[in-house]
């Protein structure tokens, strides 16, 4: 393994298994797909099956970062993996999972890396697409999808329009990011503008694609790559999660301010344009899902709120 130049890792990283495919196959690998997990058991299995149903897909490994897991999820991921090349190491890591990234950036064997959640399935020519894509540009993103995994929960997303690609990547004052489940860059990128800030509980996919794009790396969508993303399973625990995606947009905001990223002003820093989005969805509100979308905004603009007073840039 190459490793990337100044990708920081905190703490030490063990090997924990490596398959005799991945020793069967070693240096042949155009890509590396890389699933960091903790304590992951009940969707592990599934993301892992969905990588193994991979047609037309490049010589790939499956990197499976365990970071600070307390249930059997490693044994879990190494049945699950059976026949393919795969390698499970841990890592001890005291924030959310950016130091995990880290360790799958350093510890990757190709020059393509995949990152994906645990908790999400990819389609069956995920890893074919996104590394032909690779060939063209050196950072590309997938798009979400929700009906697969969340129709069960909200029937009426059967019903809606397929995923939006026009929204992707997402733009902050032009700047392009995306999530980190759904990346995929050439070894390069990380080797000029390092890994993700450990220090960024959350968010620091935003600030590192921010960094990305201000050294010349812009986000490619590609639109035949898809990724089912899965809700989290609660009303309630989705309102914490949007409410801190919303902190946290405005401290990758306010970090990437150091490398060019200009501020929201006027109506914009207001959140005149959210708040007016809010009124709409409210006054459209038909189905459970109609309702579940609303809180879910408005606890991203709370988020916005807090952020704004917390890291002193207005950004409603």
């Amino acid at each position: 393994m190459d490793g990337s130049a100044g990708v920081e890792v905190v703490g030490s990283v063990t090997e924990l298994y490596r398959s005799p495919e991945h020793d069967a196959a070693a240096g042949t690998f155009e890509v590396t797909v890389a699933v960091c997990f903790a304590s992951s058991r009940d969707t592990l299995a599934a993301t892992i099956s969905s990588l193994r149903d991979q047609v037309d897909a490049p010589t790939f490994e499956l990197l499976l970062v365990s970071n600070a897991t307390t249930d059997d999820s490693v044994e879990v991921a190494r049945a699950a993996a059976r026949g393919l090349p795969t390698r499970i190491v841990e890592c001890r890591s005291a924030g959310y999972d950016s130091n995990a990234r880290n360790v799958s950036m350093v510890e990757a064997a190709a020059d393509k890396i995949l990152f994906v959640d645990s908790d999400d399935l990819v389609d069956a020519v995920y890893v074919g697409v996104m590394s032909s894509a690779l060939d063209r540009a050196p950072i590309v993103t997938s798009v979400w999808s929700l009906e697969r995994l969340n129709a069960g929960r909200f029937p009426e997303l059967h019903r809606m329009p397929g995923t939006d690609t026009s929204r992707w990547p997402f733009r902050y004052q032009g700047w392009t990011f995306a999530p980190a489940g759904t990346l995929g860059f050439r070894r390069e990128v990380p080797a000029t503008v390092g890994g993700f800030d450990p220090e960024l509980t959350y968010g620091a996919n935003n600030e590192w694609c921010f960094r990305a794009y201000a050294a010349g790396y812009e986000l490619v969508v590609v639109p035949e790559a898809v990724l089912h993303y899965r809700l989290r399973p609660s009303t309630r625990e989705t309102i914490r999660q949007r409410y801190r995606w919303g902190v946290a947009e405005v401290a990758a905001a306010k970090a990437a301010a150091q490398y060019g990223l200009p501020p929201r002003t006027g109506a914009r820093a207001l959140g005149l344009g959210t708040y007016s989005r809010l009124l709409l969805r409210l006054v459209r509100i038909r189905t459970a899902y109609d309702w579940f979308d609303f809180l879910s905004t408005t606890a991203a603009a709370a988020g916005h709120v807090t952020g704004s007073v917390r890291y002193r840039r207005l950004d409603l």
